[in-house]
């Protein structure tokens, strides 16, 4: 629990994460510890290269870390394997800047799809989701504007429409921790701030804790309870965005912030 009482949704304690750029090790995440509150938006703020991307996929285990550890529900993730994992992995969705969606197949095929590792091979081969399934998935829709076009192939829609998809399909997961990998990164303006008002009143709605990865400090502002600030994989600033003051910006963007180099 924070000092202000709100809980943990995850904790993370010496979270390293390396790789090998030009025969030089380089820290993405170095020895990161956080505490995130739960059911709030929280956006990791930071220059390209600061790790941000890599923590994100560390929490729902796309990249696996050489340290440290990431709890969620009182178990260390990093050490679980297997149906543990999956049981533990099934509470966090996760959304792209690219969308990630089957672009030939219809809007909602796309979101039916968050119910395939749930559903045994022969339905899987025949696309056999179930009614509850597809009434479920026509009220996301509904619910994020997309109703009207669930039948039209993914590749027929804008890119804010596709993130609406996205989210849809993330939401269909029913998990409490939503991740969003710059989501309005590829958007014009208006769609950006479409989906973004989307995300925030959804986390509102459902109590769930969105996390998002974002270059642009006014939107981490405007739509966030928490902010961590990442530079060279280090954690430089984490706190309400009321205490992000314009010299701990300047902190997180700057350009070497004497670690050395790193990744996104």
């Amino acid at each position: 629990m924070l000092n202000n009482g709100i809980d943990i949704v995850i904790e993370i304690k010496d979270l390293k994460k390396n790789y090998i750029l030009n025969n030089k090790k380089t820290f993405a995440l170095n020895g990161i510890s956080l505490k995130l509150p739960e059911g709030k938006f929280i956006s990791v703020i930071g220059p390209s290269g600061a790790g941000k991307s890599t923590l994100l996929r560390s929490i729902n285990g796309m990249i696996k870390a050489d340290s440290g550890s990431i709890i969620i529900d009182g178990k260390d993730i990093t050490q679980l394997k297997g149906k543990k994992k999956r049981e533990i992995q099934k509470n966090i969705c996760m959304i792209f800047q690219d969308f990630c969606l089957v672009k030939s197949s219809t809007v909602i095929k796309n979101v039916l799809n968050a119910c395939l590792s749930d559903m045994n091979v022969f339905s899987v081969i025949f696309g056999l989701f179930g009614i509850e399934n597809k009434r479920n998935a026509e009220k996301i829709l509904e619910r994020v504007g997309m109703a009207d076009k669930m039948y039209q192939p993914a590749e027929s829609l804008s890119g804010g429409e596709q993130q609406r998809v996205a989210i849809a399909r993330a939401i269909m997961q029913g998990g409490k921790i939503l991740l969003a990998d710059e989501p309005v990164a590829s958007l014009d303006p208006v769609n950006a701030n479409d989906v973004l008002n989307l995300l925030k009143s959804l986390q509102l709605e459902k109590n769930m804790t969105v996390i998002m990865n974002s270059h642009n400090v006014e939107q981490a502002l405007k739509y966030s309870d928490w902010i961590i600030g990442l530079n060279s994989g280090h954690i430089v600033y984490q706190n309400s965005p009321q205490m992000l003051t314009d010299q701990v910006k300047e902190i997180i963007y700057r350009k070497d912030n004497g670690n050395g180099q790193s990744r996104k």
